[in-house]
């Protein structure tokens, strides 16, 4: 659809995508490919954490943005150190913590995890 109208500024938007199996090599071997062979403008939603850990220096160092970066480690929470991603989703104990407050305000007489109530883990 953006293409059909002539993309954006003018330049028509290739999307190329890799299964990397969530395997850090293969994640690594594809990025270079996608950055050195393809020439991508940015990366965008990459999935998973072992995955993003392993491709983000290399990324970092060749200034390639990454949009969306798929993983709620706390590891991604470092933009002075790593300013060319953006992650888009909170980190796992983030959303633990909403999850619980959830739970904790709107089921207050149910357990989470199987047995232990909010009192034994808050």
């Amino acid at each position: 659809m953006v293409n059909d109208n002539g993309g954006i500024n003018g330049r028509k938007v290739r999307f190329v995508s890799h299964d990397d199996s969530s395997n850090s090599a293969t994640a690594m071997e594809l990025t270079r490919k996608l950055v050195e062979t393809d020439k991508v403008l940015l990366m965008f939603g990459s999935f998973g954490t072992p995955s993003n850990l392993a491709t983000r220096p290399y990324l970092n160092d060749s200034k390639i943005p990454r949009l969306f970066v798929a993983s709620g480690d706390n590891a991604f929470a470092s933009p002075k150190a790593f300013g060319w991603a953006m992650g888009w989703q909170p980190p796992f104990r983030v959303e633990g913590r909403i999850y619980a407050n959830y739970i904790q305000t709107d089921y207050p007489e149910r357990k989470i995890a199987g047995g232990v109530t909010w009192t034994d883990i808050g």
